[in-house]
């Protein structure tokens, strides 16, 4: 691709550095299930141990995450790139907009539309209400899919997921209810596929529940999710699964889903 940079200049050292920098940083955001150093180190022309001297620096500073011995982007790298909208997103989160705003108004239950990147949930919407703001500020804004329900929904849904590296080391210190076990996380997804919602009760924040539902584009694949949030008590004194999902297929068909 040209960008425009003189073919003909004679970089500098620093610039050569930089450039491999930069050629890291790219081959490892277009492999959506991410790269081992082996094939990492052969797609950016640079010897084994030089790219994992130069892999050592962007994990420390935020820019890259290995996850076992795959690297994705990093927190830094993806806080960064939510401030650029990929394909799309501005139309579909106009199209999904309506939909949250009436399912909020139908529950009082706030509501959000999130997407999957790189194995990490992207919420893309929200529609808040007062009673869960505090609660709903203490999830993180990237948070890794199986560690919350709209991001295993994403999972489940997803069949590329099924490549995505999946991190069960305690890096943070999650809360004991937070699933890290891979063949219990294996179980509730495939439970996800079954029943086509998921329920999470203190995923992520004691005493926060969310009902989430996949939402369908014009192709029947996965767009995103939709979800409801709010307080255990008042999630399940509302029964709000039907509400998700209505809302969520009338989300896809504003998408372009055929309704069934």
């Amino acid at each position: 691709m040209d960008f425009g940079i003189d073919p003909q200049r004679i970089p500098s050292v620093q610039d050569r550095h930089i450039g491999r920098v930069v050629s890291i940083v790219e081959a490892v955001t277009d492999a959506e299930a991410g790269l081992g150093i082996s094939e990492l180190a052969r797609r950016v022309d640079l010897a084994k141990t030089t790219a994992a001297r130069m892999l050592t620096d962007l994990v420390e500073l935020g820019m890259l995450d290995r996850v076992h011995e795959v690297y994705l982007p990093g927190p830094r790298l993806l806080a960064m790139s939510h401030r650029v909208e990929p394909p799309g997103a501005a139309a579909r989160r106009t199209l999904v907009a309506p939909h949250l705003a009436r399912l909020r108004d139908e529950t009082g239950l706030a509501t959000a539309f999130s997407t999957l990147r790189y194995g990490r949930v992207r919420v893309e919407s929200v529609c808040h209400v007062s009673a869960s703001a505090e609660a709903l500020a203490e999830v993180p804004r990237w948070p890794l899919a199986q560690h919350t329900g709209s991001g295993k929904v994403l999972l489940a849904f997803t069949p590329e997921a099924e490549a995505l590296p999946v991190d069960h080391r305690d890096r943070v210190p999650y809360p004991d209810y937070v699933v890290t076990d891979p063949v219990r996380l294996a179980a509730e997804l495939d439970q996800i596929r079954r029943t086509g919602l998921n329920h999470s009760d203190s995923e992520y924040v004691p005493g926060l529940s969310a009902v989430a539902v996949p939402v369908l584009d014009h192709r029947h694949g996965l767009a995103g999710v939709l979800a409801v949030c709010g307080g255990h008590d008042e999630v399940v004194r509302k029964g709000v699964r039907s509400s998700v999902r209505r809302a969520a297929a009338n989300a896809g068909a504003a998408l372009g889903a055929t309704l069934r």
